[in-house]
C-alpha cells in the first residue's frame, strides 16, 4: 500500500494531537501551578523588613543609581539587598526581589556609571553591532566598595529610611565596563 508523505504527515498529526491532549492538558497544569508560586524567595530568609534610602549629590537628588546595602557580619546567610533610585533619588530596597531587608547592620554602596562615545557599526555577516565606548563613574569611588564607603545604615524591626549624600558631582574615568 502506497502513502504520499503529505497523507502520512496528516495521520501523524492526528495522531499526536488527539493522544497528546491529555498530556499537554497536564503539562499546562503542571507549568501553571509551577509558575504561580513565588519560588524567589528561600524558604529559611529572615523577616524582611521595609528600608528606604534617598541619595543626594550635591544636595540634589540622584536619579538612576544602583544601591547595595551589605552586611557586616558576613555569616548571616542573607547579606544584601539592592535596589535603583527613582527621579526623587529615592530606593525602596528588595532582597531576592521582594520589597525589604533582614534586621542587621549594614554598608551602603552607591553608584551611577555612564557610556560615552559607544558607536554603531555592521560587522561582515551585516548583523549591527555596538563599540564599547568608555565608561566614567557619577559617584566618587569612595562610595564604590564595601571597604571604602562610610555610608552605612542598622536595619531594624520597623520603618527603616535614611538620607545620605555622596558628596560632589565627578565624571571619572572607569578602567573597564561596569558589571550592573
Amino acid at each position: 500500500m502506497d502513502y504520499c508523505p503529505s497523507t502520512l504527515l496528516h495521520q501523524f498529526y492526528f495522531i499526536i494531537t488527539n493522544n497528546m491532549k491529555p498530556f499537554l492538558f497536564f503539562t499546562y497544569v503542571l507549568l501553571f501551578i509551577g509558575c504561580s508560586r513565588n519560588n524567589s524567595l528561600p524558604p529559611d530568609i529572615p523577616k524582611l523588613y521595609p528600608c528606604r534610602i534617598t541619595v543626594t549629590q550635591d544636595g540634589n537628588p540622584l536619579a538612576d543609581a544602583n544601591v547595595t546595602l551589605l552586611a557586616k557580619d558576613k555569616s548571616i546567610r542573607y547579606n544584601s539587598a539592592s535596589g535603583m533610585t527613582d527621579s526623587n533619588g529615592t530606593v525602596l530596597l528588595r532582597t531576592y526581589g521582594v520589597n525589604g531587608v533582614p534586621i542587621g547592620d549594614y554598608k551602603i554602596v552607591v553608584s551611577k556609571r555612564i557610556e560615552e562615545g559607544a558607536t554603531e557599526y555592521t560587522d561582515v555577516s551585516g548583523l549591527k553591532q555596538m563599540k564599547e565606548g568608555t565608561w566614567y563613574s557619577l559617584v566618587e569611588s569612595k562610595f564604590l566598595q564595601e571597604t571604602t564607603t562610610p555610608l552605612e545604615i542598622a536595619v531594624v524591626a520597623s520603618k527603616n529610611e535614611k538620607i545620605i549624600d555622596v558628596g560632589n558631582a565627578v565624571h571619572e574615568k572607569q578602567s573597564a565596563s561596569p558589571i550592573q
